[in-house]
Formats: C-alpha cells, sequence, structure tokens
C-alpha cells in the first residue's frame, strides 16, 4: 500500500481527504508522513519473498540477527514493534543504496522525534528466506546509537516479518523460521496499516 502511485484518482482522494473540516492534527500529520512515504517508493517495485527454506538462526546480543544486505553480512536487530525496517544514514550509504527524499518525521519509542528519508535494498537474505525490495527508513546515525560498541546499524520491522509469515522466538537463543507456515484455526489478529491489532 505504501507504494501505490497518488496520481490520478488516489492524488484526488489524499487531497481532498486533507480538505475535511475538522480533520485531527495527528490524523492529519501521520497520514502526511505515510504520503511522504508512499511518494518517495511509488516507482519502486513490491517486497517479496523469492526464496524460502526453513531456517533456524542464532540470535547475538542485543537481540541481533546475521543478515546479508545484497553481499555484505551485516547484524541487524528484529524488531516486531517497528511498522518500518530502519538503517543508519552510513550503513546505506556503506552498502551503496539509493537514498530517496521523504523528509518523513518519525517519533521513537523514547517520545524523541527525527527526519527520515527512505531506501529500497534491491535483496535481503534471512536464514534461507530471501527477500527482494526491502524498504527501509534512512536515519541520522546518532538515533541509533552514538557509542560504536552499542550502535544498531539497521533493524528488520513489520514489513519482513510479515513476509516471513511466522517466526518463533525459542529458549536456547535461537529464531526459528518455518519452510511452510503453518494454518491456524484462531484468528484473533489484524492490522490497522501496519499496526498490529490483538482481539
Amino acid at each position: 500500500t505504501l507504494r501505490r502511485s497518488f496520481h490520478g484518482p488516489n492524488r484526488a482522494a489524499a487531497e481532498h481527504f486533507f480538505a475535511l473540516e475538522n480533520l485531527d492534527s495527528v490524523l492529519r500529520a501521520e497520514t502526511e508522513n505515510e504520503l511522504r512515504i508512499a511518494r518517495a517508493l511509488a516507482d519502486a517495485p513490491p517486497q517479496r519473498v523469492v526464496r524460502r527454506t526453513s531456517s533456524t538462526i542464532p540470535r547475538g546480543r542485543y537481540a541481533r540477527v546475521p543478515v546479508m544486505v545484497g553481499d555484505s553480512l551485516r547484524s541487524y536487530m528484529f524488531d516486531t514493534g517497528a511498522n518500518l525496517s530502519v538503517m543508519r544514514r552510513s550503513e546505506a550509504e556503506a552498502l551503496g543504496l539509493e537514498i530517496r527524499p521523504a523528509d518523513v518525521s518519525i517519533g521513537t519509542s523514547t517520545g524523541r522525534r527525527f527526519i527520515a528519508d527512505v531506501t529500497v535494498a534491491p535483496k535481503v537474505k534471512l536464514g534461507g528466506i530471501e527477500i527482494e525490495n526491502v524498504a527501509f527508513l534512512v536515519a541520522p546515525d546518532e538515533v541509533l546509537g552514538r557509542d560504536p560498541q552499542f550502535a544498531i546499524p539497521g533493524i528488520l520491522g513489520f514489513p519482513v516479518l510479515d513476509a516471513l509469515g511466522e517466526v518463533e522466538f525459542r529458549r536456547n537463543g535461537v529464531m526459528h523460521i518455518p519452510e511452510r507456515v503453518p494454518r491456524y484455526d484462531v484468528h484473533n489478529l489484524a492490522l490497522r496499516f501496519l499496526m498490529p491489532v490483538v482481539q
């Protein structure tokens, strides 16, 4: 949904929405941010899983997991609460990724706000799962830690988790991703845009 073109009917709908009287300021700001991201990603191909095998992945210090971005082995956090994946600006530059201007205002769990751009990693591999066209917010380096020992180069967020279908965090410190996503009779989880909602 973030990569839908905002020309023609979609753009007209957005303009009509912003013209509504008494539009809640928080909802307006959230929607404006989503539109900025969508416009920056409008010509990017959709994220998709291209290869999938059962994978058991060790979780290292600070809940980091090994991930291949292109041909480069990295160590990223896996954050089920992040609506989008995030990486440091220096990380995007080191990987040679195109940084697309978006000027998005993002809030953190600590209440801080920062301005972010976006990028798309053509290939991300997590264990035996290969995902193409993964979108990342590009954050100022200091947002993800100043101390080199604790700084987070990247965070895999909800769209990647959604692509994996199911993830088990086991007591022995590993993360297991099944080859086939099981079907369940219980349906108590839904999405409001990229925000999980539990019954």
